[in-house]
């Protein structure tokens, strides 16, 4: 994580076979997903003859019974400027998607770029199973979504959180540019990995 103390988000980068957290490196080879004691004694050459304990996760809490007709994202603060407003209803009017779940605050970052009036014009899609109006099929037939959040414009697929002026520029959208100036450091980098893979069946980052 680029925010975390001693951070290495280069090293990570740079290995393109790291598309999620954990991953291991071991004898130059890569290993996705939490790997168990006895995979990792396997896998490292450690001492066949120690025994380890069988790891039993902690019990978790029931989770919460969503609302009728499921969770909402978060509600967005702060009213739009003009051409914020425009951008997201040109995006709407060229049937754009912007596909992502209640539950994911770069989700959330992106829609604020946007302003309260323009948030609610965006053409959102909701993926989670449990969110509101969900598309979760819909979102499951695109293997282009590899994470959240995922614009779709104009037929290609555009993964992580985007700036509105590449907004403006992928989908054609002619305005004043320096309307569209946002500054993405003051949102969190975007992380995208099996964790948020529908692929693996729909689990939720929460």
């Amino acid at each position: 994580a680029e925010d975390a103390y001693k951070s290495q988000s280069a090293a990570c980068r740079a290995k393109s076979e790291v598309t999620g957290y954990p991953t291991w490196e071991i004898g130059g080879q890569i290993y996705s997903g939490m790997l168990s004691l006895q995979d990792l004694q396997a896998i490292s050459g450690f001492d066949a003859s120690v025994t380890f304990p069988e790891y039993m996760p902690p019990r978790q809490p029931p989770p919460a019974r969503p609302p009728p007709g499921g969770w909402k994202p978060p509600t967005i603060q702060g009213r739009s400027m003009p051409t914020q407003l425009a951008l997201a209803k040109h995006l709407q009017n060229i049937d754009a998607k912007f596909y992502g779940a209640y539950w994911c605050r770069f989700c959330r970052d992106q829609r604020a770029m946007f302003g309260a009036e323009g948030a609610r014009e965006l053409p959102y899609v909701e993926c989670a199973s449990d969110g509101y109006q969900s598309a979760t099929p819909m979102c499951i037939a695109k293997r282009e979504i590899g994470g959240y959040p995922t614009w779709e414009i104009s037929g290609k697929f555009y993964g992580g959180m985007r700036s509105l002026e590449e907004l403006s520029r992928l989908s054609g959208f002619r305005e004043v540019e320096n309307d569209l100036k946002i500054d993405l450091g003051a949102f969190a980098p975007v992380r995208m990995g099996d964790d948020c893979a529908l692929a693996s069946g729909g689990a939720d980052c929460k």
